[in-house]
Formats: structure tokens, sequence, C-alpha cells
């Protein structure tokens, strides 16, 4: 939010800014939640145990919810620094009256139709936040939509090695299959993103020095 606050008068620097944080985000975010889908029968049963196998369905319908809002979130700074928070309130407002519209119709079904019911509203509703960014701070579609492809060709080819590998670990047991499929799945996700994206590791090397030096640098001021 300061960032996109000080650049508020260069609509073109935000907007780059904009584009740079949504696609960080979303090399992370992507395959962390697509991970989360995938290893729930394995995650659930070493982290809490057997007892709570109920509970991955559920883990795995929300996870999909996960993905929007690790990228809504910087909707919300940009409207706040361009200076229309009436606009978030509204669509905050939006989203509340449909949730409930939305539990009360599928309350019935349980606690997994619950869950769903609230990933559909999140997607059925999110071109609504897409036409927010774009009409507030002039975000091309097509850049916006862009920042999603390789992170989301790197999680396919990371669930086809999970899928396919998972079936011939199916003796062994949760805490090695949890640490196969999240190796291998891992290894995928990177070696794609490493052939879609060859710039991308000195990029992310340059920011963490960045950051490291600011940081170094705000502890000597200190």
């Amino acid at each position: 939010l300061p960032a996109f606050a000080r650049l508020q008068y260069d609509y073109d620097l935000m907007r780059s800014a904009f584009y740079l944080a949504i696609h960080y985000t979303n090399l992370i975010s992507i395959p962390a939640f697509i991970g989360i889908v995938l290893v729930a029968p394995e995650c659930i049963v070493v982290a809490f145990g057997p007892q709570w196998s109920l509970s991955i369905p559920v883990i795995q319908i929300l996870a999909f919810i996960g993905i929007l809002h690790s990228t809504f979130y910087f909707h919300n700074s940009l409207v706040i620094a361009v200076g229309k928070p009436s606009w978030r309130l509204a669509i905050t407002l939006l989203n509340a009256v449909s949730n409930v519209i939305a539990f009360a119709i599928a309350v019935r079904w349980g606690i997994a139709a619950v869950a769903a019911a609230y990933v559909i509203r999140g997607y059925l509703l999110s071109p609504v936040e897409v036409w927010m960014v774009l009409s507030l701070a002039q975000v091309q579609l097509g850049k916006y939509l862009a920042q999603f492809v390789r992170p989301l060709l790197g999680a396919l080819i990371m669930t086809i090695i999970v899928l396919a590998l998972r079936p011939m670990i199916g003796g062994l047991g949760p805490y090695l299959r949890l640490a196969i499929l999240s190796a291998a799945g891992g290894a995928a996700y990177v070696l794609t993103l490493h052939l879609l994206e060859p710039s991308l590791w000195p990029q992310v090397l340059r920011l963490l020095q960045l950051g490291f030096a600011g940081k170094q640098v705000g502890q000597n001021s200190a």
C-alpha cells in the first residue's frame, strides 16, 4: 500500500509495480495452494492424525479460494492508493451479502457444500474485482492475465507429475508419500519455471539482495 501510494501520480510506474507484485505472488501462491489440493490426504494425516481425514475435501476445496485472495490483496491496496476506498467498501458489501445467500443455500448439504459455495461465489464475482482495478488504474487486462500464465503452466506440470506418481507409491506410509510427492511436485514446478522464464532466478536474487541491503541500512540507521 505505501509503495502504491507513493506512485499514485505516475500511473505507468504504479501499474508496473502492480503487475510485478501479482506476478511474484502468483509464482508462490498458485503452486502452494494447488499443492495443498494434491497432498492434502497425506498432509492432514501427518499434521493432525487420521481422525481429521473427513476435513480433507474441505481443505482441498478452500485451497482454490486462496489463489484469489492472495491476488486480490493487491487489488485492495491499489484501490486505496488511488483514493477510492468507497469502491473497496462496495465490493466488500457485495461479497458479504453474496456469501450469506450462498451459505444459506448450501448449508443443508453440509460443510463441504458451504466451502464449495464460498469458492464458487468468489470466482463468479472475481470479474467485478478485476473490472475495479481496470477502471481505477487503467490496468490492461492482457498484461494482468499474463501474470497468471506461467505459474499456472508450472502448476499444471506439477499436478501431472504428482498424479502420475501417486499410484506408484500408494503402498508407502503417509510421511514418506508426503515427502516424495512434495519433492517431486516442487522439482517439476521449479524446472518448468526455469524453462518458461529463465530470467526469473536472477531477478529473484536481485530482489533478495536489494531487500537485504535495505534491511541492513534500516538497522544501521536505527
